[in-house]
């Protein structure tokens, strides 16, 4: 026989223990959800990993063969902390001769001073702009480049480190000393000429005179230059000037080029020839 007593304990047993397994099923199917999720999240941080290991690897490419050449320094020293392969190439050095150096032993002694200089701008400015400077290589030749640096700075506004690009300009400055050279024998056959070699731009403003011209017409250089073609042309011979020229702006140089046009001149003193 069973009193009422034992009859509430032991329904009261049978409902705990149904808690208990329901409790149990809920908390296994949460463990399996949790597996899942932790599987799926494990997948994504999988892709994450790889994705970000392509960009890097797409980053150091694009770094270490971009045509410029990167470095990286710090701020008080000027110990490099990092370049790229372009820098590595076109000096000679391997990184262990860069790397942990004071980046002045990378420019070549002329400029070594202004080199000094622009390191102090820098640390003083935060960055520098378009500045020629010359890099040294491992064989003792000269490279000219370009320098523009940039400080990269903490939230208190303290530098870090900078960041410097070197833009070789060896092609540019080759054109420039071949239009030099250029410029420099043009003269020198134009002013050993005896007759008047004179060059004016589009609006009739002379721009270069030869010494034959300073012989046939008694302006100086400094005379003449940035003054109107017409100068040295009679009054009454301006309208036969302008055909030329107007002939020269329509492009109608075919027919001038090769060939005399005669016209009359006027000298400083005013006389005509």
């Amino acid at each position: 026989f069973i009193s009422s007593t034992q009859q509430q304990m032991f329904t009261l047993l049978i409902s705990t223990y149904e808690a208990a397994v329901e409790k149990n099923k809920q908390l296994k199917e949460t463990k399996e959800e949790l597996v899942c999720l932790n599987e799926k999240l494990e997948g994504l941080i999988e892709e994450r990993t790889i994705e970000l290991r392509r960009n890097e690897a797409k980053y150091l490419d694009l770094y270490n063969n971009a045509p410029a050449m990167f470095l990286s320094l710090e701020p008080l020293t000027g110990m490099v902390i990092e370049c790229n392969d372009t820098l590595l190439i076109k000096t000679g050095l391997n990184r262990q001769e860069v790397i942990g150096e004071d980046v002045l032993m990378l420019y070549h002694p002329d400029c070594l001073e202004k080199a000094k200089d622009v390191f102090h701008l820098c640390n003083e400015t935060g960055e520098v702009n378009n500045l020629e400077l010359e890099l040294h290589t491992k064989l003792g030749g000269k490279i000219p480049v370009l320098l523009n640096a940039t400080a990269v700075r903490n939230e208190d506004g303290n530098i870090l480190h900078f960041h410097t690009v070197l833009q070789d300009i060896s092609g540019r400055k080759q054109v420039q000393d071949e239009l030099m050279q250029s410029e420099e024998r043009y003269r020198a056959v134009s002013n050993s000429a005896v007759e008047s070699i004179i060059t004016f731009d589009e609006i009739g403003i002379i721009v270069d005179w030869n010494h034959g011209a300073i012989n046939t017409f008694g302006y100086k250089e400094n005379e003449i230059i940035g003054q109107q073609i017409t100068m040295l042309i009679p009054n009454i011979f301006i309208d036969s000037r302008f055909q030329v020229y107007n002939m020269l702006q329509e492009g109608e140089k075919q027919y001038l080029i090769g060939k005399t046009v005669e016209l009359q001149g006027k000298r400083k003193s005013g006389d005509t020839f």
